[in-house]
């Protein structure tokens, strides 16, 4: 029932939607889209910022956190739905992220080498074949891009410095499949800065360091600035998101519509975890000269999360009141919803439950998994003596009668007050 609150309150920007954490994010994130039949909502996960020179490093939540920025940006996302942890944690600014956007279009002139350049600063890793996001492989005149917003990858072919033809393949098959006039590319990355001019503001910045580690911090940063401009990968790039953006943006700077909280109390029981948790691993990276100060911030603190949401119209979804969320409501809206128990598979089962419903003058809306299943489901009702249709989309349910929809929930809710139930 609160997915489908959220979907009621949909606007002609992005609305924000806090939860406490990924499980209820994504599933908030599945209901939505489900009711609305197209993916409106888009989940924005939280990321393990990488601070120390490991080997290895996964780029796969970070590369979906840029591809549902990029949709709010192009106008896609109409719910960002994101935990605490990730709604804390600073990103790229949105300005810089569409300046970084790349747009290739069939019969524009571009030289392979600049856009392998343009890739390598984005993010992007070459790989001798395109096997999954964020990758790209150039053989002769063709080259192969998988953007981190998109469910497929892109075949480009060159004639000269002209793109010939742009084709979605499959990654299984190698063949192409749809031919497009042109794609758009998100960057990888999200702290983006020229190399050169990166390595010049870390060597600025170690030259001002004054502490008691300051030989050891001074060691590793110049290193990482060598590291640069002999155009090796820097592993730990995240370290210097302070450094390569003015001001670090946070996801209050793509929003322009209500901040949705779902469950404050735990919400900001989760925020005073999280933030103690960071505060106490860069107190440690302090300690070991790996981090200084200037470099160790990159989540928000409580101040600066309730100063950011205190400029949008708020909306709290609580199952019962808190007295101690010190939050001073304009107003309080109250009802009853009860959450009902998924049909099992068992049809003397729903036929009993759907009976009780429109014995009680309710409009039942029920969700019956594939299209396949509906007018199998519809005969079984109707020779129970169940009114029943199935839905189009000018259907509204009706009193005594049960509606039936293609797809699945994460659960099923009842409203007492209004007589409607969905299983």
């Amino acid at each position: 029932h609160k997915a489908h609150l959220i979907y009621a309150l949909e606007k002609d920007g992005t609305t924000l939607v806090v939860t406490d954490d990924e499980a209820n994010a994504k599933k908030l994130c599945y209901d939505i889209n489900e009711m609305a039949g197209q993916s409106l909502a888009f989940a924005f996960p939280s990321k393990e910022f990488t601070l120390t020179n490991v080997e290895g490093v996964s780029r796969e939540y970070e590369n979906i956190r840029l591809a549902t920025l990029s949709k709010i940006c192009t106008g896609e996302c109409k719910f960002l739905i994101a935990s605490i942890e990730a709604v804390l944690q600073l990103t790229i600014p949105k300005n810089v992220l569409i300046d970084s956007t790349i747009t290739l279009k069939q019969g524009e002139e571009v030289q392979i080498h600049e856009l392998t350049r343009k890739l390598v600063e984005c993010g992007y890793s070459f790989s001798e074949t395109v096997e999954g996001t964020s990758q790209f492989s150039v053989r002769g005149a063709i080259v192969d891009i998988f953007p981190v917003q998109s469910d497929f990858p892109y075949r480009l072919e060159f004639w000269g410095d002209e793109i010939d033809s742009i084709s979605a393949f499959d990654i299984e098959s190698q063949r192409r499949t749809d031919s497009s006039e042109s794609i758009r590319i998100t960057p990888a990355l999200e702290t983006i800065i020229d190399r050169e001019m990166l390595a010049d503001k870390i060597e600025s910045f170690a030259k001002g360091i004054r502490s008691k580690r300051a030989t050891i911090v001074k060691e590793k940063l110049n290193s990482d600035a060598s590291r640069l401009r002999d155009k090796l990968t820097l592993n730990n790039i995240d370290k210097y998101i302070p450094l390569a953006y003015d001001k670090p943006a946070t996801v209050f700077d793509y929003i322009n519509e209500t901040v949705i909280f779902n469950e404050y109390s735990s919400i900001s029981e989760k925020a005073k975890s999280i933030i103690a948790q960071n505060n106490e691993d860069i107190k440690i990276l302090l300690e070991e000269g790996e981090l200084c100060k200037g470099l160790d911030g990159y989540y928000l603190d409580t101040t600066q999360f309730l100063s950011l949401t205190e400029k949008y119209p708020q909306v709290y979804l609580d199952t019962f009141m808190h007295g101690s969320n010190r939050v001073s409501f304009q107003k309080l809206i109250n009802f009853e919803a009860l959450q009902t128990a998924s049909w099992g598979g068992e049809i003397r089962q729903l036929i009993e439950d759907l009976n009780s419903f429109c014995s009680r003058d309710y409009r039942v809306i029920l969700f019956a998994g594939s299209e396949k299943t509906l007018p199998i489901l519809a005969n079984d009702l109707r020779e129970s003596g169940i009114s029943c249709d199935i839905a189009n989309e000018n259907s509204v349910p009706e009193t005594c009668r049960v509606l039936l929809m293609a797809g699945s929930l994460s659960g099923g809710y009842e409203y007492p007050e209004i007589k409607t139930a969905l299983i």
